[in-house]
């Protein structure tokens, strides 16, 4: 191999690969990093989660504590209870009308799912109106049944999502005259909201069924670890592969009651894939390896110099060699001069191929 060949070789495998190896690994540190980061944003998004699930609590239970106090609500209760069976049906609408509007009123500006109001009914508490969705709320409600709970809500599972519904007596002074209820709903249009605000996908299962789901293909590798995982508040994490793509997905146990028990899991496409290991690499290695190739040429522009400079010494101590011979040996004929000379011109030759 002529020597400037094995420059080449030598610079190029001590500069460029070593550089290569470096921001190969570098790019595969930033997708790590990215994918710490992403399973980092599920678990703050899922906190997130609970924080406004709890929040969401305290708030209908301020708000249905409110109203039970109100003075337009204790009023018509009161009325309600001793003359309801003396009123018309069109004197009672139109005096339900009014509470209607009060209490659509407050709904928009608690923003509240469901409220509904109770009068008292023998050993029942028998319906007056509902404003809102009025899915779940039940016609009547056993007597005895809400002061066990008092603001305090009651969780049920249904087939959309979880239902919490609040109960508070209402009294006016010296007596209990009626009930009021509000219900909200943990079902698809709430964790559709959360999912949009945080830009994730969620997912509920409880009870053995995907309530909602916002994650593509979720449902083998959710009902998988969902199985597999204790339920305590302790997070696990896991991915899968949907046509083609990777995700990943952080759960947790949840328990908002006896009767509303399941795993939360939210995620999204995974960060880390080959593309993205790629698009790092290609990023990362622009400009070492102008550096680099500069380097090079460089180099090479030297080594030839060097080369160069090599070959003329070269040609100089073999020229003088040539002369030596010739002059160590005059008593030889010409014949034997020029053989001399002409090996040496063969070996000169040689030599200049080899360098």
């Amino acid at each position: 191999m002529k020597l400037r060949a094995r420059l080449l070789f030598v610079t190029v495998g001590a500069l460029l690969v070593p550089v290569l190896v470096a921001i190969a690994v570098a790019a595969a540190v930033v997708v790590e990093s990215s994918g710490r980061s992403q399973e980092a944003r599920f678990g703050s998004a899922l906190n997130l989660i609970r924080k406004d699930i709890a929040d969401t609590e305290l708030r209908y239970r301020r708000s249905i504590a409110d109203l039970a106090v109100s003075e337009t609500l204790q009023r018509k209760l009161y009325v309600y209870n001793k003359y309801w069976g003396f009123f018309s049906k069109d004197t009672l609408d139109s005096d339900i009308a009014v509470l209607r509007d009060e209490l659509e009123t407050r709904l928009l500006r608690d923003s509240l799912d469901t409220i509904a109001v109770y009068r008292i009914e023998g050993d029942t508490y028998a319906s007056v109106v509902v404003v809102g969705n009025s899915t779940y709320v039940p016609p009547s409600v056993p007597f005895d049944f809400p002061p066990r709970l008092e603001g305090r809500p009651q969780y049920a599972q249904t087939s959309d999502g979880i239902y919490a519904t609040f109960y508070m007596p209402v009294f006016r002074p010296g007596e209990q005259i009626g009930l009021l209820v509000m219900q909200k709903a943990f079902n698809r249009e709430y964790l559709e909201t959360l999912s949009l605000r945080f830009s994730i996908g969620i997912a509920l299962y409880t009870q053995g069924l995907y309530r909602y789901s916002s994650l593509p293909g979720i449902e083998p590798a959710g009902v998988l670890w969902a199985r597999a995982r204790p339920m305590t508040d302790r997070p696990f994490s896991g991915t899968y592969q949907y046509q083609g793509q990777t995700y990943r997905y952080l759960g947790s146990y949840f328990e908002m009651g006896p009767l509303a028990k399941g795993f939360l899991i939210v995620g999204g496409a995974s960060s880390i894939t080959a593309a993205d290991w790629w698009r790092n690499f290609t990023q990362l290695s622009i400009i070492p390896l102008i550096c680099v190739g500069a380097a090079i040429a460089l180099f090479i522009f030297w080594g030839s110099e060097v080369i160069r400079a090599i070959r003329l010494l070269l040609a100089a101590s073999l020229a003088v060699d040539g002369v030596t011979i010739a002059c160590a040996c005059p008593w030889k004929g010409g014949t034997s001069s020029a053989s001399s000379t002409g090996d040496s011109r063969a070996w000169r030759s040689s030599s200049r191929r080899t360098w």
